[in-house]
């Protein structure tokens, strides 16, 4: 397999910036500034992930009561607006970024936040 950027998803010809040396696997970037966003996004996630998780939480349990209380039809989708929403301006749905090296970050975080934003269009409608 052709190894690429873990960041920009672009194929490496040399393996010079390595996320985790001596992991396994090796994750590898294409270039400085990718290297320090890497980094960056690293450093932000692990301060945030708990805050994704802790608010992915609270809209999952509220959607389980409203559907289980059979509470009126305008209030039954916030809870799935919520959870679009936070998927939305945190997009961590891999918690290896191994994950990531198939499409790049970046993409992948498009992908997903345009996949929440239809969502919660869908469930704003």
């Amino acid at each position: 397999m052709e190894e690429k950027c873990v960041y920009c998803g672009i194929p490496i010809e040399k393996k010079k910036y390595c996320i985790n040396p001596g992991a396994k696997p090796e994750l590898y970037c294409c270039d400085t500034e990718c290297y320090q966003k890497m980094k960056e996004y690293i450093r932000w996630d692990e301060k945030n992930r708990k805050y994704f998780y802790g608010l992915l939480f609270v809209f999952v349990v509220a959607n389980l009561v409203l559907i289980s209380l059979h509470i009126g039809d305008q209030f039954r989708y916030l809870p799935m607006l919520g959870i679009c929403l936070t998927v939305f301006a945190f997009p961590m749905v891999f918690s290896r970024y191994e994950r990531y090296r198939m499409l790049g970050l970046v993409k992948t975080r498009n992908i997903v936040r345009g996949c929440a934003l239809l969502l919660g269009c869908i469930a704003a409608y």
